[in-house]
């Protein structure tokens, strides 16, 4: 999978070591314990979160992974000028923690995020 893009929410992958079709739902998901941001959230298909389930849980109901598991892309869901900008913006944090020195924190995440407000400005202009 090509590592400098995002899929589309709704996009439809197979990703190594997982026989599962996976449904993507979100981004840039931070792990909290493993100090590990991954470039997407996804859901199973055709299941989705099962309910009435306490709680959540991973790798029951949601599952975090990279594009660089991504195996097979089954479906590319909608996309349209707000989600191309969106996608663009996460891009830049992604490449933001990428090029950093510094382990990953909460507080380190949480400054990129807020940091990154700015760089709006520059990339709605190219929309």
């Amino acid at each position: 999978m090509i590592d400098e893009s995002l899929l589309s929410v709704g996009s439809c992958v197979k990703i190594a070591n997982n026989s599962k079709m996976i449904m993507i739902a979100g981004y840039l998901p931070y792990d909290n314990q493993k100090k590990i941001m991954y470039d997407y959230i996804g859901i199973y298909l055709p299941i989705g979160i099962r309910k009435p389930r306490q709680k959540i849980e991973v790798n029951k109901d949601y599952i975090c992974f990279k594009n660089s598991d991504i195996k097979k892309i089954i479906f590319i869901g909608y996309s349209d000028k707000k989600s191309d900008f969106y996608c663009k913006y996460l891009l830049n944090i992604k490449n933001k923690i990428r090029n950093m020195n510094t382990e990953l924190s909460d507080e380190v995440v949480k400054n990129i995020l807020k940091d990154s407000l700015p760089d709006i400005k520059n990339i709605k202009s190219e929309v």
